[in-house]
């Protein structure tokens, strides 16, 4: 049994199961009771009133259209902006490894960031413990 839970075959699912258990529990499960609150009204009981007022609004439809007009064309310009970027690293001229660099800042701050604050964290005055200890 063991021999076939841990096959060739079913490794990479292992490997990839704490991820898809990270997105149920903090992106799924509230996604869902959002979308269940949004059919109750203020004591709990199940209620079409919600999407009634919004459909009868008056700013729905305008703000709807604005909406899908903005989320277009940055969506649209975003690609083409990033493929011209891309393409243009790409390419090998005179400084372009320093602006390889300085454009793959942005990728790197977000997890240089996350270790600055857990090591700031455990530290002796961190804000760990300082919460832990109070």
């Amino acid at each position: 049994m063991t021999k076939f839970l841990f096959s060739k075959k079913t490794i990479p699912y292992w490997l990839l199961a704490p991820t898809v258990l990270y997105i149920i529990i903090f992106w799924l499960r509230p996604v869902i009771g959002a979308v269940v609150m949004s059919f109750q009204n203020s004591t709990g009981n199940f209620t079409l009133l919600n999407y009634s007022m919004i459909f009868h609004s008056v700013d729905f439809f305008p703000s709807l259209w604005n909406t899908a007009i903005f989320a277009i064309v940055s969506v649209t310009l975003e690609f083409f902006l990033a493929l011209l970027l891309a393409l243009f690293l790409n390419k090998k001229f005179k400084c372009s490894a320093l602006l390889l660099f300085v454009a793959m800042i942005p990728m790197a701050l977000p997890s240089a960031m996350i270790d600055i604050m857990w090591r700031t964290g455990f530290d002796y005055y961190g804000w760990i413990n300082s919460i832990l200890c109070h």
